[in-house]
């Protein structure tokens, strides 16, 4: 279901084992040859090529509007406030759920750095109907799994549970996202448990170096920012400036509730009864990715009936450009001796399409 919102630019990435000795980050452009693996070679700043679907403008609807695949599988409702709710037909044992904000790292500055990862860390704990151990002591009921995670361009919760257990999922699901209540012991509880995490990403390669590879690729911050929130950050956010991230990226327009195995009618009703049809539209319109920073024009029809789904419409929704928000694909090289580690581990990326 994340496939419904935008994804970061794409690289090619190859892990090698070597000698002894050190661990190596090398983003380059397709011109370019490794000569050696202690050669610095700088590239050409280039645009990164991102996708973005398309956003229906809360304004430009006023009842809810369904569009339907060729197939009759996949059903996409958008609500008057912007938000859109899709569902697919596929009965089993387990029905899937999710909720998905498009937010992420790539649109943080440096006063929200590392904000959507804490936001991550503090779902399922207290909201307007629920304290954390009334979410927990639901969550252990549930008889399957929920969880979140944040990634450059999305913010993910997600549940599968068994098909009567759909009501409590999704109340959770939406209370999470729309009503947290985000406490001072909780956010003290996160200086607690970030910094172990980020120790267990650092001491690990195969989660340090994908995170470096970003970095030293798009030097520019966007795609380059941090994922994971930074120990001088964590040290500064408070439960006012969380609250305050909250309510500038959580805004309908932004916001996809899906589910698998479900009947498209009846999970309208249960989105719109927990909150979602309620939802205040933004006031101003939040940064997006802009038309320039996905290689198209932002007046283009529609080429496909997924794209027309999205959008609400056959044209593009307008882009709100910010100044330095586009990707921009530096290149680089980074290096860490480390004589004491059995293998030299090497990433290589290269900007694609």
């Amino acid at each position: 279901m994340s496939a419904l919102l935008k994804r970061a630019a794409a690289f090619r990435m190859l892990q090698l084992g070597a000698t002894r000795g050190s661990r190596h980050v090398y983003a380059g452009s397709a011109s370019h040859r490794l000569k050696s693996t202690t050669t610095t070679t700088s590239t050409t700043a280039a645009a990164a090529a991102s996708s973005s679907e398309n956003k229906a403008t809360p304004s430009s609807i006023s009842q809810p509007t369904t569009l339907v695949s060729a197939d009759g599988q996949t059903h996409i409702t958008t609500l008057p406030n912007g938000l859109r709710i899709v569902s697919e037909r596929n009965p089993g044992h387990f029905t899937a759920l999710g909720v998905y904000v498009d937010a992420g790292s790539r649109y943080e500055d440096s006063a929200t750095s590392g904000y959507a990862h804490l936001m991550d860390r503090l779902a399922f704990r207290s909201s307007e109907r629920f304290t954390s151990a009334e979410s927990m002591a639901m969550i252990e009921k549930l008889g399957g799994s929920i969880m979140s995670s944040s990634s450059r361009e999305c913010i993910m919760y997600q549940a599968a549970v068994f098909p009567h257990d759909v009501p409590t999922a999704l109340k959770l699901l939406a209370d999470t996202t729309l009503r947290p209540k985000i406490l001072p012991e909780e956010v003290d509880d996160l200086r607690m448990a970030v910094p172990w995490e980020l120790q267990e990403v650092e001491s690990k390669p195969e989660t340090f170096l994908p995170e470096k590879l970003h970095e030293v690729a798009f030097q520019r911050g966007t795609l380059g920012s941090p994922l994971l929130c930074p120990i001088s950050q964590l040290n500064t956010a408070t439960p006012d400036t969380l609250s305050a991230y909250h309510r500038r990226w959580y805004t309908p327009e932004r916001i996809v509730v899906a589910a698998v195995g479900l009947e498209h009618d009846d999970f309208v009703r249960m989105c719109s009864a927990n909150g979602f049809a309620d939802l205040a539209p933004s006031a101003t319109a939040t940064p997006t990715l802009a038309a320039a920073d996905q290689g198209c024009d932002s007046g283009a029809p529609a080429k496909t009936w997924f794209n027309k789904l999205l959008g609400g419409g056959g044209e593009r929704a307008p882009r709100v450009i910010i100044p330095g928000e586009q990707s921009v694909y530096t290149g680089g090289t980074w290096f860490d001796s480390k004589p004491d580690v059995d293998f030299t581990q090497v990433y290589l990326g290269f900007k694609s399409a």
